[in-house]
């Protein structure tokens, strides 16, 4: 078994009337293990939308934690 961390931290902010399509592919290995923990906030603006998509292409995960965070009320100005 592998021992390793796939960690990220973001803070994104989309426009007004914006549209954002993430798309994120993982290859973590052959033997597991491996700890993938994403935190994300995202401040849309009026009629803003976000998307997300995470794909493992190969290799088992031992331990996923994704936090993605859109704050009621917290719109752009």
């Amino acid at each position: 078994m592998e021992q390793a961390r796939d960690a990220m931290s973001a803070r994104v902010e989309i426009g007004d009337g914006a549209d954002l399509i993430y798309q994120e592919a993982h290859h973590h290995g052959d033997l597991g293990g491996i700890e993938v923990m994403l935190r994300t906030i995202i401040r849309l603006g009026s009629r803003a939308r976000y998307r997300a998509n995470l794909s493992p292409v190969a290799g088992p995960v031992g331990r996923l934690d994704i936090d993605d965070q859109v704050p009621l009320g917290t719109a752009l100005n």
